[in-house]
């Protein structure tokens, strides 16, 4: 609740601050998704901070960073130079302003830290907005901290593996949806559905003029009815072409297409269950999507 909570106020900040600047440069070209809600994942817990500021870039990464400091202490148990701290009031042994100001300004020359074990830095967007007669700098940071202290060094895989093929090839762009590119999903589903649809109905158009063309007496007639049915049968199989065409490059782009980063680890395995006893035996598998 708190990250969807966190997630709608920095929507209608985007939302209130695109309406009212001008973004004149950006380190991307599009918001990233995990602007609006941190990824989620079985090794890793996720951070975003966002920083402002009227006199430099730098000073807005400062802020975004310190963000996520914030919102890490704020939980109340984080991993400090390799010992457990709980938050009940004040934090002990250190003086938090002067350990958070090191942890920020450690993050802002590597990345990462040594005080909070395992905090990196994911990944970072950023702006220089116009708005009137001013420069607005507005910096966003994705920071991961591991579950475990075992996962500092786990690597996210960022290959997709079979699971987009099969998709792109039962439902296209269903493939692309999976891998987060949902403007070419929509892209592919779209013209499939227009190209099958177009194909089936100018298929039933020819044969409903064949008919009519065999049943016609007047020749005259009948000459029209099988122009018809052949100009038709001329749209169904080019349309029909086209959409296996559609079809094969959807497939084709399921497999090839880098997807979109993955930010989240999760578990995607399957786990083979068995049940032997004097009267049955019975094997089960089950499956996280």
């Amino acid at each position: 609740m708190k990250t969807k909570k966190i997630g709608l106020v920095i929507l209608i900040f985007v939302l209130i601050n695109f309406l009212s600047a001008k973004v004149i440069n950006s380190s991307e070209k599009k918001l990233p998704t995990w602007i609006y809600e941190s990824p989620k994942g079985d090794k890793f817990f996720y951070y975003s901070g966002i920083g402002s500021s009227k006199k430099t870039l730098e000073e807005a990464k400062h802020i975004a960073i310190s963000d996520v400091i914030s919102e890490i202490i704020q939980e109340g148990k984080i991993t400090i130079d390799g010992s457990i701290y709980s938050k009940s009031g004040e934090y002990e042994n250190y003086e938090e302003v002067n350990t958070v100001n090191e942890i920020v300004k450690e993050i802002n020359i590597k990345g990462e830290t040594q005080k909070i074990a395992g905090l990196k830095t994911e990944d970072i967007y950023w702006q220089e907005e116009e708005n009137g007669n001013e420069l607005i700098y507005r910096y966003w940071i994705l920071m991961r901290l591991p579950k475990n202290i075992k996962d500092i060094n786990f690597q996210i895989n960022q290959t997709y593996g079979f699971a987009p093929v099969w998709r792109s090839a039962l439902i296209p762009g269903w493939g692309q949806f999976f891998k987060k590119q949902t403007k070419k999903g929509y892209i592919f589903l779209g013209s499939e559905t227009v190209l099958v649809g177009a194909a089936l109905f100018s298929n039933y158009l020819s044969i409903h003029y064949n008919d009519k063309a065999n049943k016609e007496m007047n020749i005259t007639t009948r000459k029209e009815y099988m122009d018809w049915s052949d100009s038709a049968e001329a749209i169904a199989i080019t349309t029909g072409i086209a959409a296996g065409v559609v079809y094969f490059y959807n497939v084709f782009d399921s497999i090839t297409s880098k997807g979109a980063k993955k930010y989240a680890a999760n578990s995607n395995q399957i786990e083979l269950f068995t049940n032997i006893n004097k009267e049955n035996f019975s094997i089960s598998l089950s499956k996280k999507w």
